[in-house]
């Protein structure tokens, strides 16, 4: 006998229901081949301090493993768990990149329009280039001419700034579009500008009903882990101790939280598996697209797509990955599509040996990439002994003789100025050629410099000193800082930015300001 039509409903709208809902873990059987990565785990942590490491890896459309250790809350005495959600840094990009794609299919964004077409209020300026060429593929690529910069704002102790405030300081292009590749975290904080104004929601509630959800990925949200209580990993400083929340100018660049088991299945879908209880938001032929090169990168071998960074040998396989470092973060997603992997580590300190662990995990499944990376590191360890160099390193490498004639077509005193905030910060630059010189900002000392180089008609150099100005450093209050100038030579002149660095535990950013010298 038929059940009544409307029990046959309900049971209908349960079993559709169970798709949304997230599946316990299935306990799985012990697979030997992992033992050797747990002890690399256990070892690391205990003799770095790492308070946790989840992991997860799959292949096709089936995760072989995943498995937490240690401690998500030390405080609480929370343990981590596959399904503990971690702060992802700089992982939020190629996720970013997906919220993104959802709105060029749609005709709603294209690629290759000036990104100031979708501002409204502050846009782009150029210093070098023009605005125009720095397009929605170019910030995608980090090749839109936009300089170092990262802000980190702590509960209770600094206000947050509008991404209109930020761009309106910060956004200046300070090299011609598309001629180099340099990072760019404001880049990926202008799209998720962007991804706001053409959706007409926030940002975050775009993230989530557009992209999170459909995909069926319930512990993979934008937030500054305030709100997800023992539900998150908390963030720890290296020396042990907890991390206050802390949000950013940049949130489409550093801000989603995810579990490595929603992060390994997102990593499935872009490679093309059919993930239960997902439903596709970008055809499979735009997520192979989002993987190719579109831009090259500063390492040879390397290359950059739609938010993913690209190395075309890595121990034999090509990759597609991305990682992510910041205050109580280390984590990294590693795809390897001829292998069909997708591999994710997840830790709540900074500095934590993430892509060294993804390694062994792709070792033990993939016998071709464990070969070669063994093969490879027998080499270094070869090349070391022969040179009588130990495990540690050498010496630091001397200027050579070439690098030295180079510096001579750069030696001499340089003046200028820094525009700060609006206002012209006096610069004086002493270059020699034997790598030395100095830097005098403002009426400050004469500071020594650091790594003076000159690449590909770029002159690069560090030095310790303070920014004049309450603000001049962002949210990272008086110095001295580190600051690092990156000068491109201009018929007589010098033309560029110098970063404004801050790196200590409740202090933590980096922001740009265009510079200009003449011999």
């Amino acid at each position: 006998m038929r059940a009544p039509r409307t029990l046959r409903f309900a049971r209908r709208l349960a079993a559709a229901a169970l798709l949304t809902i997230p599946l316990p873990l299935q306990a799985q059987a012990p697979d030997a081949r992992f033992d050797p990565v747990r002890d690399t785990i256990r070892a690391l942590m205990a003799a770095q301090n790492i308070p946790s490491v989840s992991v997860a890896i799959a292949r096709g459309d089936r995760i072989l493993w995943e498995e937490s250790f240690g401690w998500a809350d030390k405080e609480r005495q929370v343990r981590a768990s596959p399904r503990t959600m971690y702060s992802l840094a700089s992982i939020s990009k190629p996720i970013t990149a997906t919220g993104l794609m959802v709105l060029a299919e749609r005709g709603l964004v294209r690629l290759d329009e000036p990104a100031n077409r979708y501002l409204d209020g502050a846009k782009l300026r150029a210093f070098e280039g023009a605005a125009e060429e720095a397009t929605i593929r170019r910030l995608l690529t980090h090749t839109a001419g936009l300089p170092l910069h990262y802000q980190f704002f702590y509960s209770g102790r600094t206000p947050v700034h509008s991404m209109d405030t930020a761009i309106a300081r910060y956004g200046v292009v300070v090299y011609p579009p598309g001629e180099r590749y340099f990072y760019s975290n404001l880049g990926y904080g202008i799209l998720d500008h962007i991804i706001a104004r053409v959706s007409g929601s926030s940002y975050a509630d775009f993230m989530r009903r557009e992209v999170f959800e459909p995909l069926g990925l319930a512990e993979m949200v934008v937030s500054d882990g305030s709100d997800l209580g023992e539900r998150a990993a908390v963030r720890y400083e290296t020396d042990g101790s907890p991390l206050p929340p802390y949000t950013f100018d940049h949130l489409g660049a550093s801000s989603v939280y995810a579990s490595a088991h929603d992060l390994v299945r997102f990593g499935q879908w872009h490679l093309g598996a059919r993930i239960r209880g997902a439903r596709d938001v970008l055809p499979a032929a735009t997520r192979a697209r989002m993987q190719r090169s579109d831009a090259p990168a500063e390492a040879p071998g390397s290359s950059r797509g739609w938010g993913w960074g690209i190395v075309e040998d890595d121990n034999g396989l090509r990759r597609v990955a991305h990682g992510g470092g910041m205050p109580g973060v280390a984590t990294v997603l590693m795809l390897y599509p001829a292998e069909s992997l997708a591999v994710v580590v997840l830790a709540n300190t900074s500095g934590a040996p993430t892509a060294r662990i993804a390694a062994a995990m792709t070792s033990a499944v993939a016998p071709e990439y464990a070969r070669v990376r063994q093969a490879r590191a027998d080499s270094i360890r070869q090349a070391r002994a022969a040179s009588g160099a130990t495990a540690a390193g050498g010496p630091a490498a001397p200027v050579l003789p070439e690098a030295m004639n180079a510096l001579e077509t750069v030696a001499g005193v340089w003046r200028g100025a820094l525009l700060v905030r609006g206002d012209s910060v006096p610069l004086v630059l002493t270059l020699a050629s034997d790598g030395r010189g100095t830097a005098r900002l403002a009426d400050g000392p004469a500071a020594e410099l650091n790594n003076l180089r000159l690449t590909d008609g770029w002159v690069t150099a560090g030095f310790r000193a303070e920014v004049p100005g309450p603000e001049a450093a962002g949210p990272n209050g008086s110095g001295p800082h580190n600051i690092v100038v990156h000068l491109r030579i201009r018929g007589d002149g010098l033309r560029g930015w110098a970063s404004v660095i801050a790196r200590s535990a409740l202090s933590y950013g980096a922001v740009s300001y265009r510079a200009e010298l003449a011999r």
